[in-house]
């Protein structure tokens, strides 16, 4: 079965569950509460979201400039926004 982008905690869930009817998948999420493939789908975040979100975090706690780049690496590999091994 073909996989599709959208996770559910970083695991791809099949393609064929991803073009369910919203409110079949309603349906099904309010008999099946615990069913990952049956929770709502949301929009991913947007990488610049979680770089800035990092950054501000990291700049309030006082982190230097080498440490606030491992973070952002740190967030951005955890959210599986990178697309090699490293940058």
């Amino acid at each position: 079965m073909a996989k599709t982008t959208i996770s559910r905690g970083g695991q791809p869930i099949p393609a064929a569950y991803a073009g369910v009817d919203p409110d079949l998948r309603a349906r099904l999420h309010r008999r099946f509460p615990h069913a990952p493939h049956w929770a709502p789908i949301r929009e991913p975040t947007p990488p610049w979201e979680v770089i800035y979100a990092t950054l501000a975090k990291g700049m309030a706690d006082g982190l230097g400039t080498l440490q606030l780049a491992g973070g952002v690496y740190a967030v951005l590999a955890s959210h599986g926004l990178l697309t090699e091994a490293r940058a």
